[in-house]
Protein backbone atom coordinates (compact mmCIF):
# COMPACT_ATOMS: atom_id res chain seq x y z
CA UNK A 1 0.00 0.00 0.00
CA UNK A 2 1.13 3.22 -0.87
CA UNK A 3 2.03 5.41 2.42
CA UNK A 4 0.03 8.81 2.69
CA UNK A 5 -1.54 8.77 -0.92
CA UNK A 6 -4.48 7.77 -2.47
CA UNK A 7 -4.79 4.86 -4.85
CA UNK A 8 -5.34 4.83 -8.30
CA UNK A 9 -9.44 5.68 -8.44
CA UNK A 10 -11.51 2.77 -9.84
CA UNK A 11 -14.62 4.15 -8.86
CA UNK A 12 -17.35 3.42 -11.25
CA UNK A 13 -20.18 0.39 -12.96
CA UNK A 14 -18.72 -2.20 -14.16
CA UNK A 15 -20.07 -5.61 -16.16
CA UNK A 16 -19.60 -8.86 -13.90
CA UNK A 17 -18.40 -11.86 -15.38
CA UNK A 18 -18.01 -14.74 -12.98
CA UNK A 19 -16.59 -18.06 -13.60
CA UNK A 20 -17.77 -21.18 -10.84
CA UNK A 21 -19.88 -21.58 -7.71
CA UNK A 22 -19.31 -17.72 -6.95
CA UNK A 23 -21.60 -14.99 -4.25
CA UNK A 24 -20.52 -12.12 -6.88
CA UNK A 25 -23.67 -12.05 -8.80
CA UNK A 26 -23.93 -11.44 -12.71
CA UNK A 27 -24.91 -8.59 -14.07
CA UNK A 28 -22.95 -4.83 -13.12
CA UNK A 29 -21.65 -3.68 -9.85
CA UNK A 30 -21.08 -0.15 -9.06
CA UNK A 31 -17.15 0.60 -7.24
CA UNK A 32 -17.10 3.53 -4.69
CA UNK A 33 -13.95 4.51 -3.23
CA UNK A 34 -12.48 7.27 -0.93
CA UNK A 35 -8.50 6.54 -0.72
CA UNK A 36 -7.35 3.15 -0.45
CA UNK A 37 -10.87 1.66 0.32
CA UNK A 38 -13.49 0.76 -1.69
CA UNK A 39 -17.20 -1.26 -1.64
CA UNK A 40 -18.63 -2.75 -4.89
CA UNK A 41 -22.25 -2.75 -4.72
CA UNK A 42 -25.02 -4.77 -7.24
CA UNK A 43 -28.33 -2.95 -6.98
CA UNK A 44 -29.06 -1.36 -3.23
CA UNK A 45 -26.44 -4.47 -1.85
CA UNK A 46 -23.35 -4.86 -0.78
CA UNK A 47 -21.74 -7.16 -2.46
CA UNK A 48 -17.85 -6.73 -1.27
CA UNK A 49 -15.23 -4.84 -0.04
CA UNK A 50 -11.40 -4.33 0.19
CA UNK A 51 -8.46 -2.20 -0.40
CA UNK A 52 -6.68 -0.85 -3.18
CA UNK A 53 -2.64 -1.30 -3.64
CA UNK A 54 -0.05 -0.20 -5.61
CA UNK A 55 0.46 -3.41 -7.19
CA UNK A 56 -2.65 -5.50 -6.07
CA UNK A 57 -6.20 -5.25 -5.10
CA UNK A 58 -7.96 -7.63 -2.69
CA UNK A 59 -11.21 -7.91 -1.41
CA UNK A 60 -13.65 -9.60 0.71
CA UNK A 61 -17.22 -10.97 -0.62
CA UNK A 62 -20.49 -10.15 1.84
CA UNK A 63 -21.92 -12.98 1.32
CA UNK A 64 -25.99 -13.53 2.58
CA UNK A 65 -25.53 -14.65 6.89
CA UNK A 66 -28.62 -16.62 6.36
CA UNK A 67 -29.82 -18.54 4.05
CA UNK A 68 -33.78 -19.18 4.97
CA UNK A 69 -35.59 -18.38 8.33
CA UNK A 70 -38.38 -20.96 9.26
CA UNK A 71 -41.55 -20.06 10.79
CA UNK A 72 -43.52 -23.11 11.61
CA UNK A 73 -46.70 -22.47 14.60
CA UNK A 74 -45.87 -23.43 17.63
CA UNK A 75 -42.32 -23.38 17.57
CA UNK A 76 -39.61 -20.85 17.54
CA UNK A 77 -38.34 -19.73 14.47
CA UNK A 78 -35.56 -21.45 12.81
CA UNK A 79 -32.58 -19.89 11.10
CA UNK A 80 -30.21 -21.53 8.54
CA UNK A 81 -27.00 -20.13 8.80
CA UNK A 82 -24.35 -21.01 6.77
CA UNK A 83 -20.78 -22.75 7.84
CA UNK A 84 -18.99 -21.07 5.38
CA UNK A 85 -16.80 -17.88 6.00
CA UNK A 86 -16.17 -14.77 3.58
CA UNK A 87 -14.11 -15.20 0.39
CA UNK A 88 -10.82 -13.57 0.15
CA UNK A 89 -10.37 -12.50 -3.47
CA UNK A 90 -7.05 -10.68 -5.22
CA UNK A 91 -6.25 -9.25 -8.33
CA UNK A 92 -3.26 -7.46 -9.85
CA UNK A 93 -4.17 -4.00 -10.53
CA UNK A 94 -3.82 -3.45 -13.95
CA UNK A 95 -3.33 -0.83 -16.91
CA UNK A 96 -5.53 1.89 -16.41
CA UNK A 97 -8.98 1.00 -18.11
CA UNK A 98 -8.11 -2.67 -18.47
CA UNK A 99 -10.43 -5.51 -16.78
CA UNK A 100 -10.10 -6.41 -13.15
CA UNK A 101 -9.73 -10.21 -13.12
CA UNK A 102 -10.12 -11.32 -9.69
CA UNK A 103 -9.21 -15.06 -8.05
CA UNK A 104 -10.34 -16.66 -5.22
CA UNK A 105 -7.56 -17.34 -2.48
CA UNK A 106 -9.17 -18.93 0.48
CA UNK A 107 -12.06 -21.45 -1.75
CA UNK A 108 -10.58 -21.57 -4.79
CA UNK A 109 -14.01 -21.93 -6.52
CA UNK A 110 -14.65 -18.67 -7.80
CA UNK A 111 -13.16 -15.99 -10.39
CA UNK A 112 -14.62 -12.92 -11.74
CA UNK A 113 -13.89 -10.09 -13.89
CA UNK A 114 -15.14 -6.75 -13.82
CA UNK A 115 -14.92 -4.83 -17.15
CA UNK A 116 -15.49 -1.33 -16.90
CA UNK A 117 -18.23 0.75 -18.67
CA UNK A 118 -18.19 3.56 -20.89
Amino acid sequence: MRAGAPARDLAGTYAIATTGTCAVPSGTMTLRQQDFLFEGTHGESLVLFGAVGDERIYAVSNEQRYARITDVPGQAPGIEVPDQPSDLFEAELPAEGAPLSFRSITRGTCSFTLTKGE
